[in-house]
């Protein structure tokens, strides 16, 4: 949760940041009515700072510091602005940041935007790594439609990317020079039934097609993100080969670190 931690690159609040999601060198910040995808780019090597250039001015800033960033957003066209905000599954543990009223922010587990249309709630949530170890958790956003809601109300507009598109899966793509965002195609169902639908493209605006569903019942659209960096790391490159727990349950990470 976003309690004062989330400033701008020139140390000004960004109070309409309502949460925000990390993994490696991508964060999602929740707005009110729509997501800022931002991508970062680390350099060791701090003297190459006045060469890097400055991609996208609006960016976002935490605790972290970054040399370089790309920031596209998305936005809900025609979404209500003033959606009940509802957080679900509350983290035991917090992060206190090094200011003095900025203590115990919490993580949650699923942010619900009410009514975000009529009718229509939009769920954001993290999903865990597969158990097996193949792959990392996520983020995912789904639209619950409830019965004789809209979902053509739903349309989806990208700003800032420097290429849009969707692929021969119907996935879609958003590009820039620090990596890609894709939104897997989209599927839907009815209880137990699936539902046929898949983006449809036009102007950075996406929509969802869909036609044959009851309209009496609750629908779930439900696509999926995933991202690839050109990039890797995911700060100052520290690596941990192993970890050991003594007698008193202390752990002690194996590895090593570029940083002072």
């Amino acid at each position: 949760e976003n309690l004062g931690q989330i400033k701008y690159l020139d140390n000004k609040p960004a109070p309409e940041v309502k949460y925000v999601f990390k993994q490696g060198n991508l964060k999602i910040f929740l707005l009110k009515t729509g997501l800022a995808y931002q991508l970062e780019k680390y350099e060791q090597d701090t003297n190459q700072l006045i060469l890097l250039p400055e991609i996208y001015p609006d960016s976002y800033r935490d605790s972290g510091s970054f040399l370089q960033t790309y920031r596209m957003d998305m936005e809900l066209v025609g979404a209500n602005p003033h959606a009940e905000i509802i957080a679900e599954g509350k983290s035991q543990d917090y992060s206190n940041y090094y200011q003095p009223d900025l203590i115990q922010t919490h993580s949650y587990q699923k942010v619900i935007y009410k009514n975000i249309y009529p009718g229509i709630d939009w769920v954001i949530y993290s999903t865990p790594p597969s158990p097996n170890g193949g792959g990392k958790g996520g983020v995912k956003f789904d639209f619950i439609v409830h019965p004789g809601a809209d979902p053509n109300l739903i349309r989806l507009k990208y700003k800032n990317a420097e290429q849009i598109y969707l692929d021969h899966y119907g996935n879609l793509i958003l590009r820039n020079r620090l990596g890609d965002i894709r939104e897997n195609a989209p599927i839907a169902f009815q209880e137990n039934e699936n539902i046929p639908l898949k983006f449809l493209l036009k102007d950075s605006i996406v929509a969802f097609d869909i036609k044959l569903f009851d309209r009496n019942q609750g629908l779930t659209i439900d696509p999926k993100l995933d991202w690839s960096t050109y990039y890797g790391g995911s700060g100052s490159e520290n690596r941990t080969f192993g970890c050991k727990v003594d007698g008193h349950s202390n752990v002690y990470l194996i590895g090593e670190t570029n940083s002072s």
